[in-house]
């Protein structure tokens, strides 16, 4: 069995910053002898810890919809501290 790890995308909207994750999950694609599965192991959005609801919900939206368009392969996902939405906001409501 071959793992892909992958860590640290610390994905946010936009195109430029969406090129490196873009780049990255073709390049695991295109290898000769392409991985099973792959380990995410968080860190997947830039920041949610202060970040209000409608930043988190758009970073995680540009996250999701590049794994649409780009991964084919299985993958376990970890969570982040940069994943966790609210931790450090003193009201996560807004």
């Amino acid at each position: 069995m071959r793992i892909a790890h992958m860590t640290d995308f610390h994905v946010l909207p936009g195109e430029y910053a969406t090129q490196g994750m873009r780049r990255t999950l073709r390049h695991v694609h295109i290898q000769l002898d392409r991985p099973d599965i792959i380990f995410n192991t968080g860190d997947s959005i830039m920041d949610s810890l202060e970040a209000d609801k409608s930043s988190t919900e758009s970073q995680w939206e540009t996250f999701n919809n590049i794994l649409s368009a780009e991964c084919e392969l299985p993958i376990i996902h970890a969570i982040g501290n940069h994943d966790v939405w609210g931790w450090g906001r003193q009201d996560p409501d807004l």
